[in-house]
């Protein structure tokens, strides 16, 4: 098993518990984790897409290194 995490927080964060129970979403995962460089620092993986109310609506897993495109945490 792999571990997805990062020293400056206490316990699993939300990717490792979801790693910890579906072996692909830990591929899927590991794979954006190792592409994702200062040449690429952004890579996302499509999980699927939704038809809400009659709009479709893609979801996606995005590994990025852009400051500027993180969102908060709590």
């Amino acid at each position: 098993m792999n571990r997805f995490d990062n020293p400056e927080y206490d316990g699993d964060q939300v990717m490792q518990m979801i790693a910890n129970e579906s072996p692909l979403f830990s591929e899927i995962l590991k794979g954006l984790v190792n592409d994702t460089d200062p040449e690429y620092p952004t890579n996302q993986a499509w999980l699927g897409t939704l038809n809400l109310n009659g709009t479709n609506t893609q979801i996606k897993l995005v590994v990025t290194q852009k400051t500027n495109s993180f969102i908060d945490e709590e």
